[in-house]
Formats: structure tokens, C-alpha cells, sequence
């Protein structure tokens, strides 16, 4: 349009108006394939059915939300599995499940893959997803060759399962949780039992109280802005002492609740955070109002800071009557008890010089049933140095207020230097660049161990650990299934 002199050129109508428009026509088609990664080498032809997914997706929310242990899940799947003619499905006495479908006919000589998750209840949301993904992508994908559906018991599964379970070309891990995430290195993690055997006397004090807390959403140890009820209930009565109440304790438990509320204490049995705690305190009567008032405190800061992420937080406190003849744990006891947990580290240890943790503590379960003082502590550390100086804490801490200590390695330290030597790394980045065109970042985590036990088992494992989230959850279940596509493209 040339509005100087009052006219326009038709470009149409002109042989170098044709090539020109030729052109950009061409060019706008380059462009176009090369943001949409269509023109790539790992471009993607399978797409998620949305409407099958989500309603695979709810059912597994609802399940791993409200499961009280791994074996439900487990269950779960089995049922599911063995609904499918087209799979073989095992199991173990450890809760593990094994789910088994052949190569397509043309893709019998594709590399075979292992999709693996564990049946973590303490991450509720990771779990589903992964779980949804897995049993999605072994009923729809329409292209693959051999896989193998691992979905192992959090704590002990990778360990006891059969090794040859754990063997195939490649394994696509999904205990991760960031998205378009890879992880490359996990922090090694320590469990330690801490025990004494306690004495009982004859209550002193006429006043009984019940101090619950509960409904506590199930939280992996290696968070660390969560509410944990043991420290919570130590620190007050911890500050209770200090200020000069006379107390006693009939009782300390952690655990978790049946499905109408009641408490149910259970010594070791988190893997992460107890989901509540209950403990009978007793005090004289010119310290029922100072206990009163304190507890008012800690309920009032404790609901404000945590009740947003746990709908269903109750803590209560409430007047009992005492029966004749009650017995609480001996005032050394007591002592040695209040003192441990409230010195005892919890939460982020070590920073690095970017404010970065590389050291995180946690008190994972504590009980007096039994006639003995039981304790379940953890550190997750991402240098031997550093795991091992934690070692020492802990032993020094429990040698103090005389304490049994014994240590059970959960899981090694993982540190995949060589990952952009590792094939399922490198070719799992590449499809995700291609089918949602976003750049695949690598980071180190504290919430994941089963990649670096596999690695334990199977040194040379061709292991990539993927991140799924809400964000781009579908663009992710098409990377793996493009990832199975094009597997006859890649060499064993």
C-alpha cells in the first residue's frame, strides 16, 4: 500500500509477487515445525487420551490419599493388573508388584524398559500420578516393546525384590516429582532406632490431660515446613519445665488415627512424619492454669502455620478423670525423655553457601508402649563426610540421656556425575524438548531413594529418573510413550 501516490501493487498478480509469497509460505512452515518440535527426530505421534487419564488419575488420588499403608495400594494394582489378559502379574511377600506385557509384534527386537514407582502413602499426590501414568501407558500405548511395571514397597521393596526384576535395557524411574525434571544425584539417608527401657511410679499429681494432635497429611521425612507433632509436643512441655510445672507423663505416642478418629499409637511405623500424637500429662493443681494458658499458645501458633496444608489438623487438649492407682514414667525418665526430643535436631541441618540444604534431620516416630522408651530418627545427607558427622550427633545425643543407638542405612548416596553419558538420560531430555519444547533441567533431591538403590543392585543400569507434575502432566506421559515408540531406534 503506497499512500504517497494513491495506489497499491497486487503481489499476486506479478511472477516476484508469486515467488515471494512461495517464500514465506516455506518459511512460515519452517518455523512452525521448528517451535512445535514437529521436525525433530523424536517427534511424537501417540497423544493422551485426557478423559481416560483423568478418571484413572481421580481413583488413584482417592486411594493413595486416604491408603493407611503401602499394601493397599499394592492390592490395588494387582486387581487392576490381573483385569488385563494381555499382562503377566506377580508378587512378593514384601509388597512389591510385577507387571509384565510383550513386544508388539514389530517391535520384538526393541530394547525392553521397566517403568518403576514406589508406593509411597507419605506422598500421596507423587504416587498417583505415577501409578496413573504406569497403568495408563502399559493399557494405551500402542507402540513398545517388552515392559516390565515395577511398583516396589517405599521402604525395603528395592532391596528384597528379585534382581532380575530389576534388569532390562532401560529403566524409567518416576519417584520424582519436578517438572520436566530429571534428577541426577539423591542425598544417602540413615535410620536410627533409639531405645531405653523405663521405670513407673505411683502418679503424684492429681490432674490428667490428653494432648493430641492428628490429621497431619502424610509428608516425606525430607520436608521440612511441615508439622512435626513430636517436636511440637516436646517443646511445650519442654517450656513447661522450664518455667517451673511440675509434671509427669503417663504416656508419649506417635502414629496415626483409624478411620473414625480414634488414635492408634504405632511404634516405626513412618517412613516419613507421624500423622499424629498423643500424650497424658499430669500435673498438681496450682499448675492446671499455667498448663492451660501454654498449650492455648502453642495451639493458637501451630494452627495458624500449618493448618492451611493439613485441612483435617485437630490439636486438643482435654481433662481426664484418673483412675485409681495410675502409674506415669519415673521423673528421670521423664527428664531424659523431654530433654532428647527437644535437643534432638529436626529440619534443615547444613546450608550450603547458596542457602541450599545438604543436611536435613527428622524424628519420625516415638513411643512408651512396652515398658520402653522407642524412637525412629532419620538424617539425609548428600556427602559421606556429612552423613557420617550426623552419625556422630546422634550417637553422642543418645549416649547423653542414656539411650540405645543403632543405625540402619536406608539408602547410598547417588551422584550421577556421568549423566549426559547415560542413554535413557539423554533421550528422554531430547523427547521432551521435542513434544512440549521446554528445556529439561537436572537437579539433586532428599525425597527419593529407589533410583540409587537400583543402582546399588544393578551398577551399570541404563536409569533415568523422571519428574511428573500437575503442569504438564500429559506433554510428560507422551514423552514416555514417544520414548517406547521410537525405541526401535535405539541400539542395546
Amino acid at each position: 500500500l503506497n499512500l504517497q501516490k494513491g495506489y497499491y501493487i497486487d503481489m499476486f498478480s506479478t511472477k516476484r509477487g508469486l515467488r515471494l509469497c512461495s517464500f514465506i509460505l516455506i518459511l512460515t512452515l519452517i518455523l512452525s515445525m521448528t517451535l512445535t518440535g514437529c521436525g525433530d527426530e523424536f517427534a511424537n505421534s501417540e497423544k493422551v487420551d485426557t478423559k481416560v487419564y483423568e478418571a484413572m488419575l481421580n481413583s488413584s488420588f482417592a486411594l493413595a490419599d486416604t491408603a493407611k499403608n503401602s499394601q493397599v495400594l499394592s492390592d490395588y494394582i494387582e486387581k487392576w493388573a490381573r483385569g488385563n489378559d494381555n499382562f503377566k502379574v506377580s508378587h512378593d511377600k514384601h509388597g512389591n508388584v510385577i507387571v509384565s506385557v510383550k513386544a508388539l509384534e514389530e517391535y520384538k527386537n526393541a530394547p525392553s524398559t521397566i517403568l518403576h514407582c514406589s508406593l509411597e502413602t507419605a506422598a500421596p499426590q507423587r504416587t498417583a500420578y505415577a501409578m496413573t501414568t504406569i497403568m495408563y501407558i502399559m493399557e494405551h500405548s500402542q507402540n513398545h516393546g517388552f515392559i516390565r511395571a515395577v511398583f516396589s514397597e517405599p521402604q525395603n521393596g528395592i532391596k528384597q525384590i528379585k534382581k532380575g526384576y530389576l534388569e532390562a535395557e532401560s529403566i524409567i524411574s518416576l519417584d520424582w516429582s519436578k517438572n520436566n525434571n530429571i534428577m541426577i544425584g539423591s542425598a544417602g539417608r540413615n535410620d536410627y532406632q533409639v531405645h531405653k527401657n523405663i521405670e513407673y511410679q505411683d502418679a503424684s499429681y492429681p490432674n490428667a490431660f490428653r494432648i493430641t494432635i492428628m490429621g497431619i497429611s502424610p509428608t516425606l521425612a525430607s520436608k521440612t515446613n511441615q508439622i512435626n507433632p513430636i517436636k511440637a509436643v516436646g517443646k511445650l512441655l519442654a517450656e513447661l519445665k522450664s518455667t517451673g510445672v511440675l509434671l509427669e507423663i503417663a504416656e508419649f505416642n506417635s502414629g496415626y488415627m483409624n478411620d473414625d478418629g480414634e488414635f492408634v499409637a504405632e511404634a516405626n511405623e513412618s517412613d516419613g512424619y507421624p500423622t499424629g500424637i498423643s500424650t497424658v500429662v499430669m500435673v498438681n493443681d496450682n499448675d492446671v492454669n499455667k498448663l492451660t494458658k501454654k498449650f492455648t499458645k502453642s495451639q493458637t501458633k501451630t494452627l495458624e502455620k500449618y493448618a492451611e496444608d493439613n485441612p483435617n489438623l485437630v490439636y486438643d487438649f482435654i481433662a481426664l478423670e484418673t483412675p485409681e492407682g495410675q502409674k506415669v514414667i519415673s521423673s528421670d525418665d521423664t527428664s531424659k525423655l523431654i530433654s532428647f526430643i527437644y535437643t534432638c535436631p529436626f529440619g534443615i541441618y547444613e546450608k550450603d553457601d547458596e542457602g541450599n540444604p545438604v543436611s536435613i534431620t527428622n524424628l519420625l516416630s516415638c513411643t512408651t508402649l512396652n515398658g520402653s522408651v522407642d524412637m525412629k530418627l532419620c538424617s539425609m545427607c548428600e556427602s559421606e563426610k556429612k552423613l557420617s558427622s550426623l552419625d556422630t550427633v546422634y550417637k553422642t545425643l543418645a549416649g547423653l540421656y542414656e539411650l540405645e543407638e543403632t543405625k540402619t542405612e536406608i539408602a547410598p548416596i547417588m551422584n550421577m556425575e556421568n549423566y549426559q553419558e547415560i542413554p535413557a538420560i539423554t533421550r528422554i531430555s531430547e523427547i521432551s524438548g521435542s513434544v512440549y519444547n521446554e528445556e529439561t533441567t537436572y537437579s539433586f533431591g532428599f525425597d527419593n531413594n529407589a533410583a540409587a538403590l537400583i543402582l546399588q543392585r544393578v551398577p551399570k543400569a541404563n536409569i533415568v529418573t523422571y519428574g511428573l507434575s500437575e503442569k504438564n502432566i500429559e506433554r510428560q506421559v507422551e514423552t514416555i510413550l514417544t520414548y517406547l515408540e521410537k525405541s526401535n531406534q535405539f541400539n542395546k
